[in-house]
């Protein structure tokens, strides 16, 4: 085996088959070796009938995989035919291992195996298959000789001819195109397929793998594992006959825009990643850790330096590190502090300073960083034509360079490719990470194929078509595409999807999608760290920002609760005593959830976030459950939610707000502002107010207050173009001019679609008769208005939601918003010792 595999305790059972003189001449030859699953419910044959290799695979007693073909042709010898028997070999593994990331802490590799050995002249070629109860493998290995030390490895005859197939939800291979595209393979969207002959005819019949299949009663789902240095990783091709798939290599370098014949070098013994296929039902897809199981186990003998943890991003908060919002801090320094201070308001461990830094910031930026409790990460391209950082020659130099800067790990990007080169490389700069204890994140890579068994410093990796296209294609992401990833590219590894984005740096909210299932992408897809695509101000005072707090990012258990790969999931995934439940939907539903996955005994209480009354609105609720009661949330179409279950009664929660709709019949409206119908799926409560120009207005009348003090006035709004307002409260003008800023960097729509929204501190006085108007210039117009919220800065007993970070020394004394302070203020709310103190 590939695999070094320690402390295992194998029952070994050998049958060894000699080949006889008078069979060697190959005539009328057929035998059938079989493996079983642990449960016994799955079994894979492998057959050798005059010289050629083929397996079947059956679950159940059902045939999943109908007889499909082995072998491999290498320089020099065709090992698809001609193919005498040397031996069989039944085994057996049983390992178990924990892991610092991934969907679950505690792991089991537990499978048989069986691996045939043949011969042709003095070629010698053994298939290894490995059967788990959710799926099966095999991969090919050449062995070395006293005569044979290299092969040059030319094709692989392996199909996976999948029987009774009924539908097939698969991404298509885009190869590098032009500028207005996803520029990597693994960028595009996932499809539904439910005819053979489109899939056959999209593009050239390749697609990025991995690539679900359904036959009627069970889901296959096709990838490979153990895609390192000594190997180039494959597509999936389509081949004609109807449910048969092949392995498309990529090549000894990188060339792959076209399908052809790629030879790949390999030292001997060499060997093929695995051939992998999950199957069974969609719990079992999603649950599976044969990716990981597949790979060897790691060497490194220290992970207590692995931390996973939430990162704030300011590329990503400034919409792809747009100019004018770099402009707008002051700089890209000046926006990446922004984005650091905004790290640690929210208690997260990490800020990952992206394309574009300076090295004279360094090492004082991490240094200012590590004081507010934040550690740093850093970005670099793998792009060898513009740098040479991470040549195979200098990326040890380069990353004792980083961590003498203190930065914990890098973000390598630009691969853009799969090749064995590429290969070489990405493991090489493993194994100088791990010597360097650097953290690691891929960008514009391949899929994962199981190596954070074997380097588990691999925090995450892209190959992801993910919230980044926000930036530019927010159409596109859909939820039909987030379940998509969910059930394929997420399930064989961590995946750097980029959550949390709820609207640009504007305002203009994301609305192709809801609230609520922007909030669920957070913990539906898994990623040792997180980076949160959102800008500070969005943040300062939005609902769902306590929660966001809390974070995990490596979980203990992964449930898959319910599910349909092109119409609903829900998620659920343990952290301690804590479990988070995501939801989203494509279309309108009621998820009706039975909690028998909480502890039998012990009280919970849930902190849900969950669609409000349109797209743009989020809601809070906070009730008591236990084991085996239902709980039921709505979610609207393109919605979602996230819930945290915890045996913690006292988790922050976030103040309350009280909406007023533009429309209302106690509000006043004149010059020409009017209500008008709009679908409820984007307008609450299904209308809106527009024509508000030319010196007209809209008065919020009866607006309370529970206290007199500093209130949040979040304005709800509809603009294609950047129109001032004037905004008054209780008749008395709030500072200068409000700007509200165009929806035209998302929808671009004078309809409720377009939604943005604009947060502003006011004062209100108690009780119930305080106004907010908000009236156009005399000679311009303002924009449309759907809703306003209003919520306290605090409590009524001046005790504000907003928590510290988490991790803070003993005695010493913070600020609301997590500062560190000298000394007790003489006044005020401050905290020590993790309680909220009022002087």
């Amino acid at each position: 085996y590939l695999c070094k595999r320690k402390h295992l305790t194998i029952m070994r059972t050998r049958t060894f088959i000699l080949c006889l003189a008078l069979l060697q001449t190959l005539c009328s030859w057929a035998e059938d070796f079989t493996v079983a699953s642990p449960d016994g419910h799955l079994k894979a044959t492998v057959l050798l009938n005059d010289g050629k290799l083929s397996y079947t695979v059956q679950r159940d007693e059902r045939t999943i995989v109908s007889e499909s073909p082995l072998g491999l042709k290498v320089a020099g010898a065709d090992l698809r035919e001609g193919l005498q028997l040397l031996e069989a070999v039944n085994d057996s593994v049983d390992d178990a291992y924990t892991l610092p990331v991934g969907k679950r802490s505690q792991y089991r590799d537990h499978c048989n195996t069986l691996s045939v050995t043949t011969k042709k002249g003095t070629w010698r070629m053994t298939v290894l298959f490995r059967v788990y109860d959710d799926g099966f493998a095999f991969r090919y290995m050449i062995p070395k000789s006293a005569s044979r030390t290299s092969a040059v490895f030319t094709s692989e005859a392996s199909r996976i001819r999948v029987a009774n197939i009924k539908n097939v939800l698969a991404c298509q291979f885009l190869g590098n195109k032009g500028s207005n595209d996803p520029n990597y393979p693994y960028e595009g969207l996932y499809t539904n397929y439910t005819d053979w002959q489109t899939l056959r005819e999209t593009g050239d019949a390749r697609y990025n793998s991995p690539t679900l299949i359904y036959n009627g009663t069970d889901y296959l789902l096709i990838s490979e594992a153990d895609c390192r240095s000594f190997f180039c990783t494959s597509l999936t091709k389509v081949e004609e006959q109807k449910g048969e798939f092949s392995y498309s290599w990529t090549g000894q370098t990188k060339d792959y825009a076209t399908d052809k014949d790629h030879r790949i070098s390999c030292t001997l013994p060499g060997y093929t990643p695995w051939r992998m296929v999950v199957c069974g039902r969609l719990k079992d897809i999603f649950e599976t850790t044969m990716t990981e199981n597949l790979c060897p186990p790691t060497e490194m003998t220290d992970l207590s330096w692995i931390k996973p943890g939430v990162a704030a991003w300011y590329w990503g908060g400034s919409d792809g590190g747009k100019s004018e919002i770099r402009a707008a801090y002051g700089g890209l320094r000046e926006g990446d502090w922004a984005h650091c201070e905004l790290a640690a308001d929210m208690g997260w461990p990490y800020y990952l300073i992206d394309a574009g830094w300076s090295s004279s910031w360094f090492p004082d930026f991490v240094n200012d960083a590590n004081a507010k409790g934040v550690d740093c990460l850093l970005w670099q391209t793998a792009t060898l034509s513009s740098n040479q950082s991470f040549s195979n020659d200098n990326m040890d130099a380069t990353l004792k360079k980083y961590k003498g800067w203190g930065f914990k790990g890098v973000k390598v990007d630009f691969w853009e490719d799969d090749s064995k080169e590429t290969m070489e490389r990405m493991e090489n700069l493993y194994k100088a990470a791990a010597k360097n204890k650097m953290l690691v994140n891929l960008h514009g890579c391949t899929r994962p194929s199981g190596l954070r068994r074997t380097y588990p410093h691999i925090m995450t990796q892209e190959g992801i078509f993910g919230g980044e296209q926000n930036f530019w294609h927010s159409k596109k992401n859909t939820t039909q595409q987030h379940l998509g990833v969910l059930f394929t590219r997420n399930i064989v590894g961590a995946m750097d999807y980029t959550p949390g984005d709820f609207a640009t740096w504007r305002g203009s909210i994301l609305t192709q999608r809801s609230m609520g299932h922007h909030m669920a992408l957070m913990t539906l897809f898994e990623s040792g760290i997180v980076h949160i695509a959102e800008c500070p101000q969005n943040l300062k005072y939005f609902l769902g920002r306590d929660i966001m707090k809390r974070l995990p990012t490596a979980w203990d258990e992964s449930l898959l609760l319910e599910g349909n790969p092109t119409s609903f999931a829900t998620v659920a995934r343990r952290k301690g005593s804590d479990w988070w439940v995501s939801g989203i939907s494509v279309n309108e539903r009621s998820c009706k959830l039975k909690l028998d996955f909480l502890e039998e005994g012990t009280t919970y209480t849930a902190y849900i976030y969950k669609d409000g009354s349109c797209r743009s609105d989020l809601k809070f609720e906070k009730k008591e459950v236990t084991k085996g009661k239902y709980i039921t949330i709505k979610e609207i179409s393109e919605g979602g939610f996230l819930m945290q279950i915890s045996p913690d009664d006292k988790l922050d929660v976030p103040l309350e707000r009280t909406t007023y709709e533009a429309e209302a019949s106690a509000n006043t409206l004149s010059g020409g502002a009017k209500a008008k119908d709009y679908s409820s799926l984007h307008a609450s409560g299904g209308r809106f107010v527009g024509d508000l120009g030319l010196g007209g207005k809209i008065k919020f009348n009866r607006v309370k207050a529970s206290h007199t003090g500093e209130y949040i006035l979040t304005i709800y709004y509809i603009s294609k173009d950047t129109r001032p307002a004037k905004l008054l409260v209780n008749d008395v003008q709030v500072g200068d001019t409000i700007f509200f800023q165009s929806n035209g960097d998302n929808s671009s729509s004078w309809n409720p679609d377009g939604m943005g929204w604009k947060m502003i501190p006011i004062n209100l006085n108690e009780g119930a008769r305080n106004t907010i108007t908000i009236q156009a210039y005399d000679d311009l117009w303002a924009p449309n208005f759907d809703r306003i919220t209003i919520h306290p800065v605090l409590s009524d007993d001046e005790i504000t939601s907003i928590s510290p970070p988490l991790s803070k020394r003993e005695g010493a004394i913070y600020a609301l918003d997590g500062r560190k302070l000298a000394s007790i203020p003489s006044k005020g709310i401050y905290i020590q010792d993790g309680r909220k103190i009022l002087r």
